[in-house]
């Protein structure tokens, strides 16, 4: 994407992570412009609900099964283990995915199988076909379809899945937190940065005294091979939120 490093705090994606073809590349592109407290939401939608399981069959009849092959790319992306798997690999913290069951209330049959259509990369493929053709899968999709009309519309479940994540994980920022409640800014040499020295460095006549980034690397491989903290990316935030005296965490925690 042309946007720079850390430049939202929030990205939405709603029915759209399905089509992409290289998901991954995706959410690190996601997780790239998102800031060191930025949080994602992901909303996608699945397994395929009867009504829409009807028009892919009539869809392979009458069209080609490549064409019928968009349905089950909608309704693709909703087991949670792929999402976290997925979205953890992309170097989110906190994943959770959750699902609701919601009752989806549309048109009448035969306006909603058109208004469909005409709203989805299916219209150009259903322009190559017959008035004859057309004719016989609406006839098809329409009376599969009449179990489900209520009061002249139509209406079925669909799963509904939420994908949200951290890019600093909550933990992390709590920690984060703690170190800046309890710490104190000591103004470094003239031309130089300060430093915030946490509550046990105060007391201890200065021995053990580590630079606020510092105090959270541990046992991981850095980008040079150094011992450094997973989420080593954050190291230039931490120095600015560390070294400055009026510097906050703003919704890291």
């Amino acid at each position: 994407m042309p946007l720079a490093d850390g430049s939202f705090d929030v990205v939405l994606s709603s029915l759209g992570l399905q089509f992409v073809p290289d998901k991954a590349s995706a959410l690190r592109e996601m997780r790239r412009v998102l800031a060191p407290d930025g949080r994602l939401a992901i909303a996608t939608v699945g397994p395929t609900p009867r009504l829409f399981a009807i028009l892919e069959q009539a869809l392979e009849r009458y069209v080609k099964p490549e064409v019928a092959a968009f349905i089950r790319v909608v309704f693709s992306l909703h087991e949670p283990q792929p999402l976290e798997k997925l979205t953890g690999g992309a170097g989110f913290r906190d994943v959770e995915v959750r699902s609701k069951a919601l009752t989806l209330t549309l048109p009448g049959p035969a306006e909603f199988l058109w208004q469909y259509v005409h709203s989805t990369p299916l219209a150009a493929t259903f322009a190559q076909i017959d008035d004859v053709g057309r004719a016989a899968l609406e006839r098809d999709v329409v009376t599969g379809w009449r179990s489900f009309v209520k009061d002249g519309a139509l209406a079925d479940d669909v799963n509904v899945v939420l994908t949200t994540a951290e890019v600093i994980s909550r933990s992390l920022g709590q920690g984060l937190a703690r170190f800046w409640r309890t710490s104190v800014y000591v103004p470094g040499p003239p031309g130089g940065h300060g430093e915030r020295r946490s509550e046990a460095e105060r007391h201890n006549g200065g021995g053990g005294f580590v630079r606020g980034w510092q105090f959270w690397w541990s046992g991981v491989g850095g980008p040079t091979g150094r011992k450094c903290h997973p989420d080593w990316r954050l190291r230039p935030w931490l120095d600015r939120i560390m070294t400055g005296p009026t510097a906050g965490l703003g919704s890291a925690g």
